[in-house]
């Protein structure tokens, strides 16, 4: 048909001349977008799992009823703990085996559990939006939206990002929060050559 254009399932249009890079990086960001939401869906089962689990241990010893020892619901998430020997240089996530480690829902783990589902969610707006940005960045945007308190300095909201990025197995870059070295300069910049003589 004449006068329709073709958009993807996001309503984006492709321009003119873009190749395979624009149609990987919105797979890539759909990728990221569908990790997160699995693990954040992940979690809160569990979280409601180890809590009913508690309900009716606690509602059969009120009736004094025995109950039947069962195992546990997976009530923790798995961290692969990332280093940078272990991203590749393509920002792909390599892990040790023996650099894992479980963080346990448990009353003294909720707060970094709170920060995970900060950073979660701001690492989610950040790829439904088709945006990145350096940690920096990503700092003052959660501190702005509310979150001050949990996040006090830049250095607790790393410690969390590399939760993230260990729960998800993905690596930073591909979850678009980039670094900046410092003393970066954006802008239009005019270099003027001295004169000699």
């Amino acid at each position: 048909m004449s006068g329709t254009t073709a958009m993807d399932s996001q309503g984006a249009v492709p321009k003119a001349g873009d190749d395979g890079r624009a149609q990987c990086s919105l797979t890539r960001r759909r990728a990221v977008v569908t990790a997160v939401e699995r693990l954040t869906h992940g979690l809160l089962r569990s979280m409601a799992d180890a809590r009913a689990t508690a309900e009716d241990e606690e509602a059969c010893s009120q009736a004094g009823l025995k109950r039947a020892k069962t195992l546990p619901p997976a009530s923790s998430v798995l961290l692969s703990e990332p280093c940078h020997a272990m991203i590749k240089e393509s920002g792909e996530f390599c892990v040790a085996n023996d650099r894992s480690h479980r963080l346990a829902l448990l009353p003294k783990n909720y707060r970094r559990l709170a920060r995970l589902f900060a950073i979660l969610d701001a690492v989610h707006k950040l790829n439904v939006g088709g945006r990145t940005a350096t940690q920096r960045e990503l700092f003052y945007r959660v501190v702005a939206e509310g979150h001050g308190s949990l996040f006090p300095e830049q250095s607790v909201m790393d410690k969390a990002l590399r939760d993230v990025v260990g729960a998800l197995r993905i690596g930073r870059p591909h979850l678009g929060v980039l670094t900046a070295e410092k003393g970066l300069v954006a802008g239009e910049i005019t270099f003027q050559a001295a004169s000699s003589g």
